[in-house]
């Protein structure tokens, strides 16, 4: 997991945008697994509450802008929201959202 950036909206809690390697989501619609999630915003505190320990920095950034955009267009409109629940929650739901027919 790797910390992407962070944001702190008027009125609201600071939002950390992670993107996820290692994975192995399955995609129904592909028949395939999804090994990264690009772009996951989260609010501080679910951040702070489902880390255990930082194991190292890394340089170079996976490439989450295209994603980060998307979500900014949305939440600012009103149209997006953030994970307040644990990052493993959070893979869940995304898997279950990529598998709902």
């Amino acid at each position: 997991m790797q910390v992407v950036k962070i944001n702190k909206y008027e009125d609201q809690e600071v939002i950390i945008h992670i993107s996820i390697e290692g994975l192995e989501i399955m995609n129904a619609a592909t028949g395939k697994a999804m090994e990264v999630i690009r772009h996951l915003p989260i609010a501080r505190q679910s951040m702070v509450e489902s880390m255990t320990e930082m194991i190292g920095a890394r340089g170079a950034l996976l490439d989450y802008e295209g994603g980060y955009q998307n979500w900014k267009e949305a939440f600012e409109s009103g149209r997006g929201g953030v994970f307040t629940i644990s990052i493993l929650d959070a893979v869940e739901y995304v898997e279950s959202a990529m598998n709902q027919v």
